[in-house]
């Protein structure tokens, strides 16, 4: 595996500045859940009030993709829109 990260390193470089993960580093969390309560909540809008961007779903598919013994936990996801919803997905910011 080494060998081919090497080849594959030279033949597509990082980009200026990125550097390798170890293979037993967690990456950063790209989003933080946080407990809040009621009263925090009262000064802030609903988003789906506000934003026709935003839209309400149902989960109908919700499988891991990656093997259990994999530290990563990704998923393929299917959701059933009450909306006619062309596509949603921006990717990576």
């Amino acid at each position: 595996m080494d060998k081919l990260l090497e080849a594959l390193l030279q033949l597509y470089p990082l980009p200026s500045g990125a550097t390798l993960v170890s293979e037993d580093e967690l990456p950063l969390a790209r989003v933080s859940i946080e407990e809040t309560t009621p009263e925090a909540l009262k000064g802030c809008n609903d988003p789906l009030e506000d934003d026709n961007e935003f839209h309400i779903a149902t989960v109908r598919v919700n499988k891991r993709v990656t093997a259990k013994d994999w530290f990563q936990d990704v998923r393929h996801l299917e959701f059933d829109f009450k909306d006619d919803i062309q596509s949603v997905y921006r990717g990576p910011a």
